[in-house]
Order: structure tokens, then sequence, then C-alpha cells
């Protein structure tokens, strides 16, 4: 998922793509269903309107094509500078790959009412943290980040205990292996 502005509006830019399969035959785009929401800066969720449809506080796209754009507009704040929350509710496997910043995840783990985008975000940044540790490149910014993000979920007193402490979870070895390629085996043990 790519992001741009164009005028008022903020476009999505969605993409998708199979492995070949073993037999060769040829990989036709699947229909694949993204919820969408998005946060202002201050964590409030947006109503807006999707390719000039009817405003709501969430959306659902079919995504039937190799590639698909939609135009988002909101009356109710700025939706270009609004953080996107992407397969709310979705649990098939698929690979997501966007453009979100750091701040912007932290900003999900805040925010985010969808309480798997809120762990998968800290889960990407525990990644990238541990990933920059292992390559020598230590992020003392990015850790800092990441653990006042995490704070601001212990101290949400709407947020349940059991989710607390998952999304307090390290990622384990075989999810840093899976994300390293090649594996950094002798990194993580």
């Amino acid at each position: 998922v790519d992001r741009s502005v164009k005028e008022d509006a903020l476009v999505l830019k969605f993409s998708q793509s199979l492995s070949e399969t073993a037999a060769g035959t040829p990989c036709l785009p699947q229909p694949i269903p993204v919820s969408l929401a998005f946060f202002d800066e201050i964590g409030k969720q947006l109503s807006f309107s999707s390719d000039g449809g009817q405003e709501t506080d969430a959306h659902g796209y079919l995504l039937t094509e190799t590639d698909a754009s939609i135009r988002i507009k909101s009356r109710n704040g700025d939706i270009t500078n609004s953080v996107p929350s992407l397969l709310r509710g979705f649990s098939a496997p698929v690979r997501l790959t966007n453009d979100l910043s750091r701040d912007e995840l932290c900003h999900l783990i805040i925010h985010d009412t969808d309480l798997f985008n809120r762990y998968e975000a800290g889960q990407r940044l525990f990644h990238y943290n541990i990933s920059s540790r292992l390559s020598g490149a230590c992020d003392s910014a990015g850790e800092r980040e990441l653990a006042e993000a995490l704070a601001r979920v212990l101290d949400d007193a709407n947020l349940r205990d059991n989710f607390k402490a998952l999304a307090l979870s390290v990622p384990g070895q075989a999810d840093i292996e899976q994300q390293s390629r090649p594996a950094a085996v002798s990194y993580t043990h």
C-alpha cells in the first residue's frame, strides 16, 4: 500500500502479487477485503468517504485487481495527515507492506481501536529495533519511542490486562529468523 495526496484527498494505491505455483499455473489476483480506518494527530478516529461514497468511520474495500487505488476524503479532519489502519478484523494469511513510519506505528500502538493492528504495529517496531541491534546499528531513539508507546498502552485503563501482556511480548526467535533473509541464526542464539 502506498499513499499520496491529491488536492484535499488521500489516495491509497494497492497492489497484490502471488508466488508462482509449483505447477507454473497462472497466479490470478485474489479477492482481498481491506477494511480501513484513519486516526488524526490526537488519535481520534476520523469519518471519511471512499471514492465519493457515504462518510463513516470505517470502510471496506474489495481488492480484486493486481493494482487498484481509492480516493479518501474527510469532512471532519485532515485525512491527508492521518494514520491509516488497514486490514482491520482480517485474519487471512496475507503479508501487508506499507509505508508507515516509526512515528505512525507508535501512533497506532497508542490509538488504534483494532487490537490486532495495535499489536502488529508493536511487533513491527520490535522487529525493527531487534534487527538494528543485531546489525550493530542500535537505534536508541526508536527503542525509546517504542518504550513510550508501550507505556501508554500499560496506562490505558480501557485495555484488558491480557492484551497489555500480549503487547509487551517480544517476537520469538522463529519470528525474527523469518523476517531475516537469510536467517541470522548465529545472532539470535
